[in-house]
């Protein structure tokens, strides 16, 4: 993910090599604005497809930290070559390679992530074939497009439609003088409220899709950090201590799945009013029903309270808890890609609660 490559851009010392996606025609595995970083040792960080892109931008890559300037390539993926660690079905794909000594707009752009706030990047892409020296991105901007950094180009009257257009569809649009608006969003925090056989499991595979992975469990056995691969964070104490303690907003993900019903409730009360892109609980549909019903009773939001993920996963007859996290977190995929596959998944949540 691009906000993973900024973030390790910013944790270099010296000049690196920036490879960003701009320009698609017919399939790619990858999106417009995509990056990946190269360092002068050779190693990287993210990933514009694997295969024949990404080892024809490694090699402008190397030619950008040679000749100290950014080029332009474009790669043609058809025929057999174009196998790679990713389905590549047919395309093209125009790179920008930009060599950069200078990393402090990078440095400001993880800042903000950093902040749990969104950023537009602005730069202007090297068109296949050419070069230029120096690099390539010119500002940094909030979701506002107020500037946090560097100084945007004049003279383009088409730049407030394209800054509107990547905030608002959070990707990637092009102004009429050909400066690229890349939207780049905070990385996605999971939340697991329950350090359990379930939530360990949750924890485990999220932290391979790449979520920053917080698990809480009130029994230091069970929030013991040696449970939990390495990149994950655990905290042991109070359920709504930490909740009001934890930073929400809109790349947060939300699993509840404590030992008790009454704990299940507390924390689903706590995060009822909070900014989250996704949450729900683990239960039967009679547990769910009666978690529900008693909080519209309370009077929180009848909205938000429906809106809730419960019971929480796809629908895919799970019964172990390795299961039972593939189901939920092919429900989370669902909801962070904006699949049309969640609202077939919402239907069908609310037809099983119907069924109570």
């Amino acid at each position: 993910m691009s906000n993973e490559v900024i973030h390790a851009i910013e944790a270099c010392a010296g000049p690196v090599v920036i490879a960003t996606i701009t320009g698609l025609e017919g399939s790619a595995p990858r999106h417009l604005g995509t990056m990946m970083l190269f360092r002068s040792d050779g190693s990287t960080a993210g990933s514009v497809g694997g295969g024949i892109v990404e080892l024809k931008a490694a090699a402008a890559a190397m030619n950008a930290f040679g000749q100290r300037r950014s080029f332009g390539i474009g790669v043609e993926m058809v025929g057999m070559e174009a196998a790679g660690s990713e389905a590549i079905c047919g395309g093209e794909v125009e790179l920008t390679i930009e060599y950069s000594a200078d990393t402090g707009l990078y440095a400001a752009a993880d800042r903000q992530l950093e902040k749990g706030s969104g950023i537009i990047l602005v730069g202007e892409p090297v068109q296949p074939g050419q070069s230029r020296e120096g690099g390539c991105l010119r500002a940094v901007l909030d979701p506002s497009a107020n500037t946090l950094a560097g100084k945007m180009p004049e003279g383009d009257s088409g730049a407030a439609a394209a800054m509107t257009s990547a905030a608002s569809a959070k990707g990637y649009a092009s102004s009429a003088s050909g400066l690229f608006f890349s939207f780049i969003q905070p990385a996605d925090k999971l939340l697991i409220l329950g350090g359990g056989h379930v939530g360990l499991a949750i924890a485990r595979f999220a932290a391979e899709l790449d979520f920053l992975v917080t698990v809480v469990d009130h029994r230091p056995e069970f929030a013991a950090s040696e449970r939990f691969p390495e990149k994950v964070r655990t905290r042991c104490g109070d359920y709504l201590d930490i909740v009001d303690q934890y930073s929400f907003g809109d790349s947060t993900y939300v699993v509840i799945a404590t030992p008790s019903h009454q704990f299940d409730l507390e924390c689903v009360r706590a995060i009822l009013g909070k900014r989250y892109r996704y949450a729900g609980f683990v239960g039967s549909r009679r547990k769910t029903k009666m978690v529900l019903d008693t909080l519209v009773g309370e009077g929180f939001d009848r909205n938000e309270v429906i809106s809730l993920r419960a019971p929480i996963g796809a629908n895919i007859g799970a019964e172990t808890p390795a299961e039972i996290a593939v189901s939920i977190l092919a429900e989370i995929i669902a909801a962070r890609r904006g699949s049309p596959a969640l609202a077939a998944m919402d239907a069908d949540r609310i037809r099983r609660r119907a069924e109570v």
